[in-house]
């Protein structure tokens, strides 16, 4: 298990990444990556590799978003 806030990085190294909600450290939902190993870097370009990005993004989308604007606000 590792934290990282870079979600290439997570998909690339995972085979499921959980995603935490931005207050009170509760799973919002875990992803599983169905991707092959060993992973080459070409991987990243994948349609399937940014789908998986995609749908993290997604999920933390809104929290990013309120968390910039608390810390500039």
């Amino acid at each position: 298990m590792f934290i990282t806030h870079q979600t290439d990085e997570a998909v690339y190294l995972s085979d499921s990444v959980v995603v935490f909600s931005r207050r009170a450290g509760r799973i919002s939902e875990i992803v599983a990556v169905d991707l092959p190993w060993p992973r080459p870097l070409s991987v990243k370009r994948s349609p399937e590799f940014v789908a998986y990005v995609e749908r993290i993004w997604r999920l933390i989308e809104d929290d990013v978003r309120l968390s910039v604007l608390e810390e500039g606000g």
